[in-house]
């Protein structure tokens, strides 16, 4: 990976996000603060294994978390694509407000038909 500072700016701000301290985030990835400081800082990378339990602990796709290698790519997809990956990174909560409305909307437009 090129951009080390890029990953552990992403892996800070979304452990931010996610309302986590340091601590919470290594303890959930079941690593010790001092190397998630060092992924934060940018001075190290993590393992494929370790790489996904901070995935699912942030609650992002390894691809955002690479962002800046793969922004090049991003231009090709659709915007259901882009909405999906966005809609991927809430909670559960979120997703079924999100399912409900859609729902209703598409009932709304069938019986316009």
């Amino acid at each position: 990976m090129k951009d080390r500072q890029g990953f552990g700016n992403r892996i800070k701000e979304m452990r931010e996000h996610r309302n986590l301290t340091i601590e919470q985030a290594a303890e959930l990835c079941d690593c010790s603060e001092s190397t998630w400081k060092q992924y934060e800082r940018g001075e190290r990378l993590p393992s494929v294994p370790k790489l996904k339990n901070i995935c699912l602990v942030l609650k992002v796709k390894p691809e955002y978390i690479y962002g800046s290698e793969l922004d090049g790519l991003q231009e090709g997809i659709t915007e259901v694509e882009q909405l999906k990956l966005k809609i991927e990174q809430l909670s559960s909560d979120d997703i079924a407000v999100i399912k409900a409305a859609v729902e209703k909307r598409l009932e709304l437009l069938n019986h316009k038909r």
